[in-house]
């Protein structure tokens, strides 16, 4: 069985820029779906998206992840991990590709594979554990070792919270609390400058209601609006 889902960890700082454009529209009271939203969007983001190396036009990827309510419907790994240990299913490879557990292995080893699918599956998590700032940012970063369960859930119930005002910013009045951890953690791994630049943005958009200074800001971000991360994963399954 193979399944694709928007990933609330790898998708992070793309949802991080609808939930930008959906404050702004809120502060001048425009729709959404509207051109002025559009016109909005190619001004804060288009010049960095024609950077990318994608089929999708702007206009499509306006309306389906800028705008989309549906786009607030994420997974993380860990909770289809969970489906999966309760109807025997084993993850067998994933996309992007995170678990080299196996590498430079002799070819004919195959005692230490795990025949249970918990302990499959268990093994992948920690991987994906391990492999988290790569994942969050879409290119390779040095490997974590015993990273908190703590720090994990920090950065879900983050994601969680920018999905739930991107569903209906109407009825959601979001304010996002800095996660501090992530934010240690980004500097630990060297991307100090986009720590920096994202622990400003959450303060502007906690406490401003000015939107052109947040248009302004975004803008002259050197790292943060160049980020991406990798949104759409691919998980493959095979029965035990």
């Amino acid at each position: 069985m193979i399944i694709n889902y928007d990933d609330e960890f790898g998708g992070i700082f793309e949802l991080l820029k609808s939930f930008l454009l959906l404050k702004i529209c809120k502060f001048y009271k425009i729709d959404r779906f509207s051109d002025e939203s559009l016109k909005i969007s190619k001004k804060i983001f288009e010049k960095e998206f024609k950077k990318l190396n994608t089929s999708r036009s702007f206009f499509a990827w306006w309306a389906d992840q800028l705008v989309n309510p549906y786009a607030s419907k994420t997974w993380s790994l860990k909770d289809i991990l969970k489906q999966a240990n309760k109807n025997n299913l084993s993850l067998y490879s994933t996309s992007p590709i995170f678990n080299d557990s196996n590498y430079f292995q002799w070819y004919k080893n195959i005692n230490d594979y795990p025949l249970s699918s918990k302990n499959n599956n268990r093994l992948f998590y920690n991987e994906w554990k391990k492999s988290l700032i790569s994942i969050i940012f879409g290119k390779k970063h040095k490997k974590l070792n015993n990273i908190d369960e703590n720090v994990i859930l920090e950065i879900e119930r983050f994601s969680n919270k920018i999905s739930r005002f991107i569903l209906n910013p109407k009825k959601n009045d979001i304010k996002l609390k800095t996660p501090k951890n992530f934010i240690k953690i980004m500097k630990k791994c060297g991307n100090i400058t986009i720590a920096n630049e994202l622990e400003s943005l959450l303060k502007l958009l906690n406490n401003n209601e000015n939107p052109k200074k947040l248009i302004k800001f975004y803008e002259n971000t050197s790292e943060l609006k160049k980020t991406w991360g990798s949104l759409l994963h691919y998980a493959a399954f095979i029965k035990e």
